[in-house]
């Protein structure tokens, strides 16, 4: 059985961690809820955001929660039309215990972009896995989108 070459990044935060493969950065932003991090061959990006809401309510539903969140974020994917127009599928929403898991597709032809949005909710918060791959093929992104988002593993 021949050991496989590549090289993995991990990463380890406070919130998650997850486990890269090949190289990769992190992309420095100001924003205290984001994390980038783009791959060496400058084809793939994962960014995570990690909201926490701001009281803890006996109310809190996350399946809502979650259902307002990726409205709003499936919104935004169309909202500079100078990058042409993104073609998303529809949110597949499945309940996870006291939480809820939310997840959608899409591609850009003018960038041949490729992305998938996938979010958990609790009642503590919102965490969203956004994954991009550029210049690949719906068979290349579905494989490879599973081994990037594979590796994650939520601390908190």
């Amino acid at each position: 059985m021949q050991a496989n070459a590549e090289s993995s990044t991990p990463i380890s935060t406070r919130h998650f961690r997850l486990n890269l493969p090949g190289a990769w950065d992190a992309v420095t932003t100001n924003d205290p809820t984001l994390f980038q991090y783009r791959a060496a061959n400058s084809k793939e990006n994962i960014s995570l955001t990690v909201l926490r809401y701001a009281a803890n309510s006996p109310d809190m539903n996350p399946q809502k929660s979650l259902e307002q969140f990726l409205e709003v974020r499936r919104k935004m994917e169309n909202s500079a039309p100078s990058q042409g127009q993104v073609e998303l599928t529809p949110v597949k929403y499945r309940a996870q215990g006291s939480g809820a898991t939310g997840s959608y597709s899409g591609s850009q032809q003018a960038s041949a972009r490729r992305l998938l949005a996938f979010a958990i909710a609790n009642k503590l918060g919102i965490v969203l896995f956004y994954y991009e791959l550029l210049d690949a093929t719906a068979a290349e992104f579905e494989s490879r989108s599973r081994v990037v988002l594979g590796t994650v593993q939520l601390v908190e």
